[in-house]
């Protein structure tokens, strides 16, 4: 028998062809950003790590709107009598005109508009000019006085004066350190006395509670707060002024690397 003979079909596989992805819709949802409405607190511990420092866009740099906020240390506090027994705080011309030669960058101006005398006193109307590096500029007008110092036992005239030009300077200092104020500058000092005057009120420094786990030993044998991170004794005002920014007490060489990190 004759051997049938097998033929192999050779099975040629067609390549798939590749799909051609469909083009994917791309859409856009723009949602309306609702604005963080500000409450008391914000107004009241305004230095927090994410939360602004003005409600509004100012051209002062967090650095200066700091310097402007930060408690008057109290070195720089002094105690004057006044009448009626009682007892005035006050800074000195000099650390203001310090505090604006900081915040300015020695670029301000202070120009006295109007003077003259009432009574036996010299008063100052002046307006102070403060120039900041975008080209603008912010300006603040007050009035400050200056009790006239005449001869001892003289009659209380102009020729007993002891001298008039040191009496018209110490208004115009007394006009700035007023026109800083409005800035902020000694705010803490100054606002008890103008609720004192209007009010007859005296208004007591409350004393800052400070929890016993922020405080270290101080070398004096008593308590005082310290830094969280290496132990060492800071000021009050440090303390406060760290526990507003950055959350935990922190001496200033532990503010910087703080600062560094934000």
């Amino acid at each position: 028998m004759k051997k049938k003979k097998v033929i192999k079909k050779k099975v040629v596989k067609k390549a798939k062809k590749k799909s051609t992805p469909r083009a994917q819709e791309l859409r856009i949802v723009v949602q309306p950003q609702q604005e963080a409405v500000p409450t008391t607190k914000d107004f009241l511990e305004p230095i927090h790590e994410g939360k602004k420092y003005s409600v509004v866009k100012t051209p002062f740099t967090i650095n200066q709107i700091l310097s402007l906020i930060k408690p008057t240390p109290r070195e720089q506090i002094y105690t004057r009598p006044g009448k009626g027994g009682k007892k005035f705080t006050y800074v000195t011309g000099s650390y203001v005109e310090k505090k604006l030669n900081y915040l300015f960058g020695f670029m301000w101006d202070f120009d006295v508009l109007e003077h003259g005398v009432v009574g036996d006193f010299i008063w100052v109307k002046g307006k102070f000019t403060g120039n900041l590096p975008n080209g603008t500029s912010i300006s603040k007008t007050q009035f400050g006085r200056a009790e006239i110092k005449y001869l001892k036992d003289k009659a209380h005239n102009p020729g007993n004066m002891v001298d008039y030009g040191n009496d018209l300077k110490a208004a115009a200092t007394d006009c700035l350190k007023k026109c800083a104020s409005l800035l902020g500058v000694a705010a803490d000092v100054y606002g008890k006395h103008d609720y004192q005057q209007e009010t007859g009120v005296v208004v007591r420094d409350a004393p800052e509670i400070i929890p016993k786990e922020d405080t270290v030993n101080a070398p004096d044998g008593g308590t005082a707060p310290g830094c969280q991170f290496c132990g060492d004794p800071i000021s009050e005002e440090e303390y406060i002024f760290s526990k507003k920014l950055y959350g935990k007490p922190l001496c200033r060489e532990h503010q910087e690397e703080a600062k560094r990190k934000k």
